[in-house]
């Protein structure tokens, strides 16, 4: 089967791929899908974006055919080396406020893709366009967007993961985690704020992604359910996090509890022992249709780890 690499995204529902021999070619996006993420390619394609074996021949007209091998060699390089380097996912960064989003970055802290996880994040992230940009500039221009779209409240309290996309860039999460954090808080508006900053691993990303939740929103679904707190986790689904856990009261002690849990780690790794390891079938953004994660209880007895987590609080 043919292989591709991802150049961009078109919309929600389609991507294009650039293959081996040149073409760029429509494929159906799914979730997880990343700028830069290598792709098996149908043997057949019938939407074309544009053929480069059609530019390649033009091209070829009038040069010698040493000439030719050459260029064509100096292109597939530049495609299938130095472009994908930029382009590859280097970490993934979840932020929740009630809209919950997902920021994919390279290895120079620019934004590679902003996705939406709920029908609110859907709603804003129309207006936003962050691809190519540096991630604390694309922070405040997402949160400027959530701020005119009317979602920030008097009082909120933001949770935001982070994740390397390999076990080489993990080691750098906790740094770019507490950069991230600061641009947040820089770029809220001057009211009472709150941000936990949660260091989580590739694993617990894509669990979340399996269950339609940020990894932020999973945090937040395990120590509820550790503390025998009822969730509707379809609520939880739609972004709708103070009303999943019973109200605003609830949400702000449960917020508190995960900042000093020492076990969240552990059991956001049982969630994702006890997760389907399938394919991300593409669905539309807030659909509700999905089993919730198994988590275990309270007084589950298990040699726990510590999680690396950290509070700011902004005052005016």
């Amino acid at each position: 089967m043919n292989r591709g690499v991802i150049m961009e995204f078109i919309d929600e529902h389609t991507a294009v791929a650039l293959s081996r021999d040149m073409n760029f070619v429509h494929v159906t996006r799914v979730k997880g899908m990343c700028i830069g993420a290598e792709v098996d390619l149908p043997m057949e394609s019938n939407a074309m974006v544009r053929t480069g074996k059609r530019a390649w021949s033009t091209m070829r007209v009038g040069i010698s055919s040493l000439a030719a091998v050459i260029v064509f060699f100096l292109v597939w390089m530049s495609v299938w080396h130095v472009i994908p380097a930029d382009a590859m996912p280097f970490a993934y960064v979840t932020m929740d406020i009630n809209p919950s989003v997902q920021f994919t970055v390279n290895q120079h802290d620019r934004v590679l893709s902003l996705e939406a996880l709920d029908s609110a994040a859907s709603q804003v992230s129309r207006s936003v366009h962050v691809q190519g940009m540096e991630l604390s500039k694309a922070i405040a221009t997402y949160l400027r967007a959530v701020q005119q779209a009317g979602f920030m409240e008097r009082s909120s309290t933001v949770i935001v993961t982070a994740a390397g996309a390999t076990a080489s860039s993990q080691t750098t999460v906790p740094a770019l985690l507490k950069t991230v954090q600061a641009d947040v808080l820089h770029s809220l508006p001057k009211k009472a704020m709150r941000v936990i900053a949660i260091v989580v691993h590739k694993d617990v990303i894509q669990a979340a992604q399996h269950y339609h939740i940020s990894a932020g929103r999973l945090a937040l679904y395990v120590e509820a359910k550790r503390q025998g707190v009822h969730v509707k986790f379809s609520d939880l689904v739609l972004g709708h996090m103070d009303k999943a856990v019973g109200g605003a009261k609830q949400f702000t002690s449960l917020v508190q509890a995960l900042t000093k849990d020492p076990s969240l780690q552990k059991d956001l790794d049982f969630v994702v022992s006890h997760t389907p390891r399938t394919a991300h079938v593409h669905t539309k953004v807030g659909d509700t249709h999905v089993v919730s994660p198994s988590v275990p209880s309270a007084h589950h007895t298990i040699k726990h780890h510590t999680i690396k987590h950290h509070t700011i609080k902004h005052h005016t």
